[in-house]
C-alpha cells in the first residue's frame, strides 16, 4: 500500500513524470520517500520534483517553496529512518536561485550496504612499574 492513500490531506503528490522514470519495483519506494519528505518538511514543493538516474541510484531533487526554509537534523533523520536500506544520502543545496533537497535512493539492483558501529566500553589503563 502506498503512503499516498494515507497522506491524502492537503499534500502534494509526486508527479507521474518522476515516477515514470523509475522501474516498476522502485516506484512505490520513491513515492513513499517523497511523501515522507513532504510530511517532515512542509516547505517542500513536491509537485516540482525531478529525478535523475546515476549508477545504481535515483537522485530525487525537490525544491523548497520559500528561500528562507529551515532544515533540521531531526527532519533529515526522519526521512533516512523511513527506509535506511534505500536512502543512501540526503543533502540540501542551492541551485537555480532556489534551495532544494536531494535524496539519493538506491534502486532494486543495488546491494544493500548496512553497517553498525557499537562502542561497548572504552577504558584507559595506567600501568605502574
Amino acid at each position: 500500500m502506498s503512503l499516498a492513500t494515507a497522506l491524502t490531506r492537503s499534500h502534494q503528490h509526486v508527479p507521474e513524470s518522476v515516477l515514470d522514470q523509475c522501474s516498476e519495483a522502485d516506484r512505490v519506494i520513491v513515492e513513499n520517500i517523497g511523501l515522507v519528505a513532504q510530511e517532515a518538511m512542509p516547505a517542500l514543493n513536491l509537485s516540482q520534483a525531478t529525478i535523475a538516474q546515476e549508477g545504481g541510484k535515483y537522485l530525487l531533487r525537490v525544491p523548497f517553496t520559500a528561500a528562507a526554509a529551515s532544515v533540521t537534523l531531526r527532519e533529515l533523520r526522519m526521512i533516512q529512518t523511513y527506509n535506511p536500506a534505500r536512502v543512501h544520502d540526503i543533502r540540501v543545496g542551492w541551485g537555480e536561485k532556489a534551495l532544494f533537497l536531494r535524496i539519493d535512493i538506491c534502486n532494486e539492483q543495488t546491494p544493500l550496504a548496512c553497517s553498525e558501529l557499537e562502542v561497548v566500553r572504552l577504558t584507559k589503563r595506567t600501568r605502574w612499574f
